[in-house]
């Protein structure tokens, strides 16, 4: 395997006003369809795309403590998916798992014009400060009634909807437990490790 070095002295002015706006241009819905195909997660919020990789093992296992948590509570007709694209406005968000009422549409696309009626984010390191910010004001701006967000010590910060911004409605410490009304009745024990 060949290493490539750059030798930023050599660069022109050129490449660099090129390599510049490829960072910080504002991207579009369309432009994800050029991206190469690779096991990364590409999202676009407020018109910056955002580069994810794989998941990593524990990641993994909070979302599926949280899918199989939501999964076996669900009454006939909701469902619980992973990783299924949703289309919000000119935002296309990935999030790590999303309940669908019975009354949602199917989600047949990469990205998927459905309001779910909960979103669960579980942080990494490189997505913790989206998930608390910009994915936290995405979702509500969508209308979006639940957000649920998972630290990777597993702390679980339950969100509802009021109005047109989250409130904490419990924080669950590893241990803890709670009976939660939204999206459905689901009672939550969180693990100490999933």
């Amino acid at each position: 395997m060949t290493r490539r070095v750059w030798d930023f002295d050599r660069i022109t002015p050129e490449a660099g006003r090129e390599a510049v706006a490829l960072l910080t241009r504002r991207w579009r819905p369309e432009d994800l369809a050029a991206l190469p195909r690779t096991d990364h997660r590409y999202e676009i919020l407020d018109g910056a795309l955002l580069v994810t990789p794989a998941d990593s093992e524990e990641h993994q296992s909070w979302s599926a403590w949280a899918h199989d948590t939501l999964r076996a509570s669900a009454p006939p007709g909701w469902r619980v998916h992973w990783n299924l694209g949703i289309a919000i406005e000119d935002d296309r968000l990935v999030p790590d798992l999303l309940v669908l009422s019975p009354d949602a549409p199917g989600a047949h696309r990469t990205y998927n014009p459905v309001i779910p009626a909960l979103v669960v984010e579980v942080e990494s390191d490189r997505t913790k400060g989206v998930d608390r910010t910009g994915k936290h004001e995405a979702y509500a701006f969508a209308g979006i009634r639940g957000y649920w967000r998972i630290e990777r010590t597993g702390v679980l910060h339950v969100h509802r909807l009021r109005g047109f911004e989250y409130t904490a409605e419990c924080v669950l410490e590893p241990g803890g437990s709670a009976v939660l009304d939204w999206p459905y009745p689901v009672t939550v024990t969180v693990p100490e490790k999933p």
